[in-house]
C-alpha cells in the first residue's frame, strides 16, 4: 500500500529563480501523465482506506493513495480537473493559518523568503552570527545558492534562534511589505480559500491538517506543538465539520518528526499521519508514521509504469 505526495500544480513559473528552487511543483500535463500511469499500475483509493486497513491489520492489494500538501491554489485550479478526468480521489493537507481569505495576508514562509530575495536591492547581507557568514546576493545564482542552503538548515533550527534569524533577514533585506504582497499575487504563491477547500469535500476528496503555520515539529516546544497540531485540528472541525481528519508532518522526514509531535497528533484525535519517508505501508506500519513517496521514488521502486 503506497501513498504519493504532491505539492502544487502550476501552468507557468513567474521567473527563472522560481523554476530552479521549486522542482517539486508539477505542470497539469506532467500531473496527468503521472496520474494516468498510476491508474494503470495501481488501484487508487482514498487515504482513509489505507489508514483503516492498517488499523484493522489488513492489506489492500495494489492500493495507492494520492495526497497534496500545503493547500496551494494551483492544486484546486489545475490539479482538480486532472483528478476528476481519471475519477481519482485525493487528500489535501491544509496549512490552516495560511488559507486565503480576502484582506488576509499570511504567505507561506518560503514563499515570502523567495519574494524578499528577489526584490532586495542589497547585494550582500551579514549572517555571521548565525553561521552563514557574509552572504553575496549580487545575482540569481548567488541568491539561489544561499536559498537552498538556508532552506535545508532553517528546518532544523530551534524556534528562538529561527526568530532571531528571521528578524535579521527582514531588517537586512529591506523589502517594503507592499512590494512583497504585490509579488506574491502571482497564482503560484496563492493558497486555497475555505470555499474552495469546502468544494473539494463536496466533490468527494478528503481534507487533512498540515499544521497552522508549517514549522518543523522537532524544533518547537510542547506549547507550540499544541497550537500547531491541536489548533489546526480545531480549525478544520470548526470550518468544515470534519469527523475524521488525517495529518501530514511539515517537511515530513524523520528528523522533522519528534516522538512528542507524534504523541500530540494521536491525542488530538487524528486518525493517522503521513511522513515523507520512502517505502510501502503494511498492516504492521504505525498509522501515525505512514510512509509516503514522490513520483520519482515510485519509478525507482517499480520501474517505468
Amino acid at each position: 500500500m503506497i501513498i504519493i505526495g504532491y505539492h502544487n500544480v502550476v501552468v507557468e513559473s513567474p521567473n527563472a529563480f522560481n523554476k530552479i528552487v521549486r522542482k517539486e511543483w508539477e505542470t497539469p500535463e506532467e500531473l496527468e501523465r503521472q496520474i494516468a500511469a498510476l491508474c494503470k499500475r495501481f488501484t487508487i483509493v482514498p487515504l482513509r482506506h489505507i489508514v483503516n486497513a492498517i488499523r484493522n491489520e489488513q492489506q489492500i492489494a495494489n492500493a495507492c493513495a494520492i495526497t497534496f500538501d500545503d493547500g496551494n491554489f494551483g492544486t484546486y485550479k489545475y490539479g482538480l480537473p486532472v483528478l476528476e478526468k481519471y475519477n481519482v480521489p485525493a487528500t489535501f493537507f491544509i496549512i490552516t493559518g495560511k488559507v486565503h481569505e480576502e484582506g488576509k495576508y499570511a504567505p507561506y514562509y518560503f514563499h515570502r523568503l523567495e519574494a524578499m530575495l528577489q526584490l532586495t536591492a542589497n547585494h550582500s547581507i551579514d549572517l555571521s552570527d548565525f553561521g552563514y557568514g557574509v552572504v553575496a546576493l549580487a545575482d540569481d545564482e548567488r541568491k539561489i545558492e544561499f536559498y537552498k542552503k538556508f532552506r535545508r538548515q532553517i528546518k532544523l533550527t530551534a524556534a528562538p534562534e529561527k526568530a532571531r534569524l528571521d528578524e535579521s533577514l527582514e531588517r537586512q533585506l529591506e523589502v517594503p511589505e507592499e512590494k512583497i504582497a504585490a509579488f506574491l499575487q502571482h497564482e503560484v504563491y496563492r493558497m486555497m480559500s475555505w470555499k474552495q477547500i469546502g468544494d473539494l469535500l463536496k466533490r468527494g476528496h478528503e481534507i487533512g491538517s498540515h499544521t497552522r503555520t508549517h514549522p518543523s515539529l522537532s524544533q518547537i516546544d510542547a506549547a507550540q506543538l499544541e497550537v500547531e497540531i491541536g489548533g489546526s485540528y480545531a480549525d478544520l472541525r470548526e470550518r468544515l465539520r470534519l469527523q475524521e481528519i488525517p495529518f501530514a508532518y511539515p517537511f515530513g522526514k524523520p528528523k522533522h518528526v519528534s516522538d512528542a509531535a507524534v504523541n500530540v497528533v494521536k491525542r488530538c484525535g487524528y486518525n493517522g499521519a503521513v511522513m515523507m519517508k520512502e517505502g510501502e505501508n503494511t498492516p504492521a506500519t504505525n498509522p501515525y508514521r505512514l510512509r509516503r513517496l514522490d513520483f520519482s521514488q515510485v519509478i525507482s521502486t517499480y520501474g517505468e509504469l
